[in-house]
């Protein structure tokens, strides 16, 4: 998943599926530090996990990463803020299986249930 950070403050969020899952998060700060890992930036991987980012100050590395996520961005669908994927900005590739998608959707009821246990 692409997201252009805030959902709640009504950034874009998108949606790259290449048919490989990953657990990378990348963060571009002003046109320099680029933050690369796989840590999430919550109170769990903070205190409980053992992921990791590193922060890179590097104008041509951010340049090169800017590049590959705009190409993705394109290549993704735009899913709106309440959830639903924008049938006319989005290209709509890269879909979820039937199976990825009832398997997030019951993820998706489940989890609250025990998020306090985290």
């Amino acid at each position: 998943m692409i997201v252009d950070m805030g959902a709640e403050t009504g950034s874009d969020i998108y949606e790259w599926n290449g048919g490989k899952s990953l657990h990378t998060k990348t963060f571009l700060i002003d046109e320099r530090i680029s933050v690369v890992g796989s840590y999430n930036l919550d109170g769990r991987n903070t205190y409980l996990d053992t992921e990791m980012m590193l922060a890179i100050d590097s104008s041509e590395l951010n340049g090169m990463l800017r590049e590959e996520i705009q190409a993705k961005t394109e290549r993704s669908r735009h899913i709106l803020q309440d959830g639903e994927e924008d049938l006319e900005n989005g290209t709509g590739m890269g879909r979820q299986s039937i199976f990825g998608a009832v398997s997030s959707g019951v993820l998706r009821e489940l989890i609250p249930l025990f998020r306090h246990l985290f």
